[in-house]
């Protein structure tokens, strides 16, 4: 069967209706498996991106730090690949993804990692990271997911910003609500739901695949979640997302 086929074409005796009707669904499941691996694919390098950035930044800067600093640094990034790696890859194996509320997972100390890891990969830009987030939020749900998902989020306001980002993080009824914003050029309002989808980028003159905000997407949807673009106090771009938690 040909690589685009959706369907079998044509019309069948009803009596070998119900052997169509399955072969139908198989092709539907292939179909959905192939976009699948090809999602990941795309996700698992955007993923590398940063942990490979900061290695590289360390590397490049070795003569000012210390050799066991170093190889903290690049311990520390190794691991979070190899967590990435596994963590898309039960992603790609899942045949509905659905959230792991199993874990509880401390937001501070995990945004201060990120903040930490993003000011290495930006460290020509001097970007200032402020941090207003409680010091016993909890996240109930997978680390990797919400490394993941804020990760996306904080390296798109240090792309975009010019200086500043801000990171605040609070538990709103049963929501935990994290805001990430930046001073950059904002987005317009009428390509905010553009840049949701998987491969759009707003702003292609600097570079990046365009796959970070849809990432986050199909991580919040998968805890029944929802992300809000809006104009940031610091002027630039706001992305305030919501979680049942």
């Amino acid at each position: 069967m040909e690589e685009g086929l959706q369907q079998l074409p044509g019309a069948y005796p009803a009596e070998i209706q119900p052997v169509t009707d399955n072969l139908n669904r198989v092709l539907r499941s292939e179909r959905a498996q192939r976009e699948r691996y090809r999602n990941t694919l795309s996700d698992l390098a955007h993923s590398l991106k940063t942990p490979l950035a900061v290695i590289r930044g360390q590397l490049e800067n070795k003569q000012h730090i210390s050799a066991e600093s170093l190889a903290h640094a690049i311990d520390e990034q190794v691991s979070r690949m190899s967590a990435i790696v596994d963590h898309q890859l039960r992603r790609a194996s899942a045949q509905v993804t659905q959230a792991n509320r199993s874990s509880s997972v401390q937001v501070k100390p995990l945004v201060e990692r990120l903040a930490r890891a993003m000011q290495k990969v930006y460290q020509s830009k001097s970007v200032q990271l402020r941090l207003d987030i409680g010091e016993h939020l909890v996240f109930h749900g997978d680390e990797a997911d919400l490394m993941e998902l804020l990760g996306n989020l904080i390296d798109n306001a240090c792309k975009y910003g010019r200086h500043s980002v801000a990171i605040s993080a609070q538990q709103q009824g049963r929501d935990l609500v994290v805001s990430v914003e930046d001073d950059g050029p904002g987005v317009e309002a009428d390509v905010q739901q553009t840049i949701l989808t998987r491969g759009a980028r707003a702003d292609t003159a600097t570079p990046g695949q365009g796959i970070g905000l849809a990432v986050a997407v199909d991580i919040l949807s998968s805890y029944g979640g929802s992300i809000d673009i809006f104009r940031s106090k610091l002027s630039g771009a706001g992305f305030t997302i919501r979680i049942p938690n």
